[in-house]
């Protein structure tokens, strides 16, 4: 028999994304959530970076439609 640990994941999504007043947003999410725990060692700056790139390739997937 295999050693396999499995992990059961919550349905529930620990992301939570709060738009401020100032138009800002902040990002938080559950460190031992599996499906965010990468970014747990990411800077701010990298974090940003991560997202605007996302957006970025996003957005030119829509033009290529």
């Amino acid at each position: 028999m295999s050693d396999l640990k499995v992990e059961k994941v919550s349905n529930e999504d620990s992301l939570k994304v709060t738009e401020n007043e100032d138009g800002s947003f902040a990002i938080e999410w559950d460190p031992n959530d599996p499906r965010y725990s990468m970014f747990n060692d990411m800077s701010e700056e990298q974090l940003t970076e991560f997202i605007i790139q996302g957006l970025r390739e996003r957005i030119e997937g829509f033009d290529d439609e």
